[in-house]
């Protein structure tokens, strides 16, 4: 059994001029590691790194209307307890209220089913921006969370039996070498 604990991520944009300097993504799962400490699969880092925070710096970028500065994302998955998801020392698993935006995935293919963004406690026109952003921001999102395709397994077939009798055609099968053509 490989003992798990819950890490945080912290990105920082490599653009100056940025309005959103830092995402940090919260209840990543860490590993035990030889010395004793909790930390984060460099695949994961990754991960995070290249699907989410370089894409929300880059749409950021992209809409100046809106002046995000920090994003803090909580990674919970919906099957556990909010005790279990809220393990991060220092840090409470936010209330969902009615007052929260609900942003769901219309990508049937997507990983990532429901995008949660909690209420920024703002009043009138400025919460319509403030959720146009979230929907212009995260949306895109749902798309990165597709896994690739699989061929259909008949092309998959057609494709090996090609390969196989192509590579036929070139070895001499009796004598375990290339056929001179």
């Amino acid at each position: 059994m490989v003992k798990e604990d819950l890490l945080q991520l912290v990105f920082h944009s490599d653009e100056p001029e940025d309005n959103l300097k830092k995402i940090t993504v919260l209840n990543v799962p860490g590993q035990l590691n030889k010395q004793g400490s909790y930390e984060v699969d460099d695949q994961i880092i990754s991960f995070f790194k290249n699907f989410v925070a370089d894409e929300l710096f880059a749409l950021n970028r992209k809409l100046s209307l809106y002046s995000f500065e920090s994003l803090k994302l909580w990674l919970c998955q919906e099957s556990q307890s909010a005790e279990a998801q809220a393990k991060l020392q220092g840090e409470r698993l936010p209330t969902i209220d009615s007052k929260a935006v609900t942003l769901i995935s219309h990508l049937t293919t997507s990983e990532l089913k429901k995008i949660v963004v909690l209420d920024a406690s703002l009043k009138g026109n400025q919460q319509m921006l403030w959720e146009n952003a979230c929907h212009e921001l995260l949306t895109p999102l749902f798309g990165r969370f597709v896994p690739p395709a699989k061929p259909p397994e008949v092309l998959r077939d057609f494709l090996l039996m090609r390969v196989g009798t192509q590579l036929s055609n070139k070895l001499d099968l009796s004598h375990g070498s290339l056929k001179n053509s």
